[in-house]
């Protein structure tokens, strides 16, 4: 069975914080779920530079524990 991160972050990260990279975590998602975890990984870390870029750091580190998924 397949972790379901998205759901975690959804519930982990503010409305904002979740608008601002929602596509990013949600292609991961698929992506994780069809075995292609070097490809979530890079969705994760899109995620995490454009949260660092708007200064939202504490949204990144929530997804940077993450990775260790893909």
């Amino acid at each position: 069975m397949k972790f379901d991160f998205a759901r975690e972050l959804y519930n982990k990260l503010s409305p904002d914080e979740w608008s601002l990279c929602s596509r990013y975590i949600e292609k991961a998602q698929g992506y994780y779920d069809q075995d292609r975890d070097s490809e979530a990984r890079e969705c994760l870390l899109d995620a995490i530079a454009v949260f660092k870029a708007n200064g939202e750091y504490s949204a990144a580190n929530k997804i940077e524990y993450y990775l260790r998924f893909c």
